[in-house]
């Protein structure tokens, strides 16, 4: 049976909420008329002023309160927007009834008179004229002794007046509570942030809390406002971002709980405050040996590296893992410069290998694979979402920072590699022969024919190939002997077929071994917990996406942008349908997906780390392509990850909880 205006009802357990005369329930319904009747925490708190003074008029009053000077009382049924201060009354413009005016000729008033015009005197009275009017403002006139507000008996309709109103405000305070430690949670876990304002909006409108969002890298401004007295309190969320998917699926999980119900607000902030103080899935130590495997994996998997430049780049990826977990937070100059300088050492460690036995290390499976874990891809990626979901000043701010730091870590490596040259100028002069080999080019102005000598051969094939073409032609010189004898190549690995297994690349049939591998890797070094049951989940994933894009990679060749759209495509709609079916969490069952995807697409593209063209081209000009490169891999993964949600969440019933996936 629907509850009648002004009266109170449980609409969950330890909330109380007064109703309207529309009925409303927690997941949607009138909710501006439920707030208009509730109010906020210093409506309730001037409704329970108004209360006290009401009681203590009819206690302590001796005389009756003339009407010329009585305020007219608040009922407590009437909307909080009517129950203000009277101290708020006159600078806030706020309504209030003026007081009841008898005639002056009955009592022999000027016209000018206080009690006529409403206005006090503008003038300078004793403090004890000023101590009475106070009185007779708030209906005191007992000039001889103190009020004791404790020993005060309420009836027992004020008694339980006075204990709706204390439940009320703590109902409030709770989902305030709630709202902002989910918010601090969310955004300290890496959650992805195009989605953080409609998921806090979302939780807002369920638990009935009017609450104003903006949210900026790192930052997040919550502002609760009160309509019924008009006012607002805000509160800034500063934190630094870490992915952690482990503590993102318990974050989700304790969010869905409690939007339907399952368990309170206040389990639900205490809960949260638990996991924010909980320690890592695993110890630093634990996390370095997941950045060997990361970077051991992937150098065979998409950067075409042996097992030996595995090895190495493996050995640069601990060392990277071991400076950023215990160098780094210990020194704010180090932590500034900290990924720049790491890729810096590690490419002029690659090219120091690689100039020293030409034939046994790569060059750029080595540099690539050892700075695969501090790309900027997945900081392109969410900037990118941003852009596309309208969020303008976070997706700009992001993508700003995203590229700029692309361009810094593309300098480093070339930094890293000419450091060595200066050092060794031998092996500068050998690169400087090789790529002058590669870049002899020749070009020429006329046609071009057919020219069959031998009459016995070509006979037949003279008549069927008599085709000309017109026009201009450049010839390019890459048989030179000097690019034989050092093995030379501007892109990827030279691999002779004659050498020893341990400098040759994996077969392609490892790759239903590696693929998994570094999917595991990846989710181990994102802090998701070995025994859970999304980790299966997020391997398949991973695994499906990347054959999906292979297969499409063989049939249109290298066009990273459709490629990328593609497998980010099979990556949302595996992980949506999960969500949606299984009830698991999206985002965290795609994030390892996509940390595949980037580095096997920038692979497809030429790798972090290209050798130099010639002498005539400034390599530093070259560092732009990995950020060229990196944008369109981040713009393909875009268009297939928001085309996904669309297809997925189309059709079916229509979500209740905002959506927590890319």
């Amino acid at each position: 049976m629907p509850l009648r205006r002004g009266q109170t009802g449980r609409m969950e357990e330890g909330t109380i909420y007064r109703v309207s005369e529309n009925r409303y329930d927690e997941h949607g319904g009138d909710l501006e008329e439920a707030e208009r009747i509730r109010g906020g925490v210093l409506d309730n708190v001037i409704q329970m002023y108004y209360d006290y003074r009401d009681h203590n008029n009819s206690r302590l009053t001796s005389n009756p309160i003339p009407r010329s000077v009585e305020s007219s009382r608040v009922n407590s049924e009437d909307s909080a927007s009517q129950r203000m201060m009277p101290s708020l009354s006159r600078t806030a413009g706020l309504t209030r009834r003026a007081p009841s005016m008898v005639s002056n000729a009955t009592e022999g008033l000027d016209d000018d008179d206080p009690r006529i015009t409403g206005m006090a005197k503008n003038t300078i009275d004793e403090k004890a004229d000023k101590d009475r009017r106070e009185r007779e403002k708030y209906g005191f006139y007992s000039e001889d002794k103190e009020i004791d507000y404790g020993n005060l008996e309420l009836t027992p309709d004020q008694e339980e007046e006075k204990a709706r109103i204390k439940r009320q405000l703590k109902a409030i305070v709770a989902k305030q509570k709630f709202i902002l430690r989910l918010t601090k949670a969310l955004m300290l876990y890496g959650a992805p942030s195009h989605r953080l304002e409609s998921q806090i909006i979302a939780t807002s409108r369920i638990l009935a809390i009017p609450v104003q969002v903006i949210i900026w890298p790192g930052v997040a401004l919550i502002s609760f406002t009160d309509k019924a007295a008009r006012t607002s309190e805000t509160h800034i969320v500063k934190v630094t971002t870490r992915l952690m998917l482990g503590k993102l699926h318990s974050i989700h999980e304790i969010y869905r709980s409690v939007m339907h119900s399952q368990i309170g607000v206040e389990e639900g902030t205490t809960r949260l405050s638990d996991l924010l103080k909980s320690p890592a899935a695993y110890p630093k130590i634990a996390r370095c040996f997941f950045a060997f495997c990361c970077a051991f994996v992937i150098c065979v998997q998409a950067f075409g590296g042996s097992i030996i430049d595995a090895a190495v780049a493996g050995c640069a990826g601990f060392l990277l893992a071991y400076l950023q977990l215990h160098a780094a937070p210990k020194s704010s100059a180090f932590r500034n410069v900290f990924e720049i300088s790491t890729a810096l050492w590690i490419a002029f460690l690659a090219r120091g290998l690689s100039s020293w036995q030409t034939d046994y290390f790569c060059y750029s499976a080595i540099q690539s694979a050892g700075v695969v874990l501090i790309l900027p891809g997945f900081a392109i990626l969410t900037s990118a979402l941003d852009l596309m979901s309208r969020n303008v000043v976070s997706g700009a701010a992001r993508l700003t920072w995203a590229i700029a730091y692309t361009l810094f870590l593309g300098f480093s490596l070339t930094v890293g590699s000419d450091l060595w040259y200066v050092i060794d100028s031998a092996a500068r002069n050998k690169r400087r022969l090789a790529a002058e080999s590669l870049t002899t080019i020749l070009d020429y102005n006329g046609t071009f024919a057919p020219n069959f000598n031998s009459t016995d051969v070509f006979d037949n094939l003279k008549e069927q190939l008599n085709i000309t073409f017109d026009g201009a032609w450049q010839f390019v010189n890459k048989t030179s002997n000097v690019s034989k004898q050092y093995h030379y190549q501007i892109v990827g690995c030279y691999r002779d077929p004659s050498w020893e297994w341990w400098r040759q690349p994996f077969p392609a049939w490892t790759l239903f071994v590696l693929v998994p591998l570094y999917s595991l890797c990846s989710s181990s070094w994102n802090l998701q917990p070995f025994r859970s049951k999304q980790l299966p989940v997020m391997i398949a994933i991973s695994s499906l996406s990347y054959l999906a894009r292979k297969i499409l990679q063989y049939y249109i060749g290298p066009r990273q942008e459709i490629v990328s759209a593609i497998g980010a495509f099979v990556i949302g709609v595996l992980g949506n349908v999960y969500a949606r079916v299984f009830k698991g969490t999206a985002f965290t069952a795609m994030v390892t997906g996509v940390c595949v995807l980037v580095p096997s697409s920038l692979a497809a593209t030429g790798g972090l780390a290209m050798n130099y063209h010639g002498k005539d081209i400034d390599q530093y000009q070259q560092t732009i392509q990995i950020g060229v490169r990196m944008l369109e891999v981040a713009v393909g993964t875009t268009v297939g990850l928001l085309t996904s949600s669309l297809v997925v969440y189309t059709f079916g019933p229509k979500k209740r909880t905002a959506l927590f996936a890319f």
